[in-house]
């Protein structure tokens, strides 16, 4: 499904969302049998970001349908696949063009996508955003570039590096993100970053290495204790190996 930005302002996560919406109710209406949907697009700030997320997370009810995953790809990939398809509508524009049609807004845009029947598996909708309602919140998922799997709960979402890898570790809560001024907050949980470190060591180094990083941990923890660091000092791996 196609959608043409029109508002003013850029196109950040408060057009995103209104996009999203949109998109939600059209796949209800074109397929009643979807109930749960998995999302996955690139990292580009507009969709990677605590906000977008936060206005997914609490009104995930409300939706048509239940968006129970995003996922988004690794740095600098994953637009090939959604390249194909912009660039399959591109052509389809420029052919409506040079049949001596005028091409000035998204109405035009959208005539010439559903020219000539259209685009096989495609539908086009023109999204009005008003940014005067964007809530202008500021949240925050602490290291969110480094997270790429999104799983939406009853009480929290689950951010991870990677699909089912950690335990997940919870998070302070940050306020409701979307329409009106309903008092509600999202706690966040982590994939828990020790599971992840003990998973990678232990399926990538012998035995013997694994059993000399644990008591290079456990000293090193032990100094940090000692002098009251930590609160202050992470446990870098060059840091352990120096120590």
């Amino acid at each position: 499904m196609l959608h043409s930005y029109f508002g003013d302002g850029t196109e950040g996560w408060f057009s995103v969302a209104n996009i999203l919406v949109n998109l939600l109710y059209q796949l209800k209406d074109a397929n009643p049998d979807i109930d749960e949907i998995f999302l996955k697009s690139d990292n580009a700030v507009c969709y990677h970001c605590t906000n977008l997320l936060s206005f997914i997370q609490q009104n995930n009810v409300l939706f048509p349908i239940l968006i129970k995953e995003y996922n988004f790809s690794e740095a600098q990939s994953g637009k090939d696949l959604f390249d194909s398809k912009t660039g399959t509508s591109r052509l389809h524009i420029y052919k409506y063009a040079n049949e001596g049609h005028n091409f000035v807004s998204s109405a035009d845009m959208k005539t010439a996508l559903d020219s000539h029947g259209g685009i096989r598996g495609t539908q086009v909708s023109i999204i009005s955003v008003n940014q005067d309602d964007d809530p202008h919140a500021k949240v925050k998922i602490p290291g969110i570039s480094m997270l790429n799997n999104f799983t939406f709960g009853d009480e929290a979402i689950i951010a991870r590096k990677a699909y089912e890898l950690g335990e997940g570790l919870m998070s302070d809560s940050f306020p409701y993100i979307g329409p009106g001024s309903r008092a509600t907050s999202c706690i966040v949980s982590f994939g828990h970053l020790e599971s992840e470190k003990d998973f990678i060591i232990n399926n990538s180094v012998t035995s013997s290495t694994a059993k000399l990083h644990s008591k290079a941990l456990e000293f090193f923890n032990s100094f940090k204790k000692d002098f009251g660091l930590s609160k202050l000092w992470a446990a870098l791996l060059y840091e352990i190996i120096a120590y």
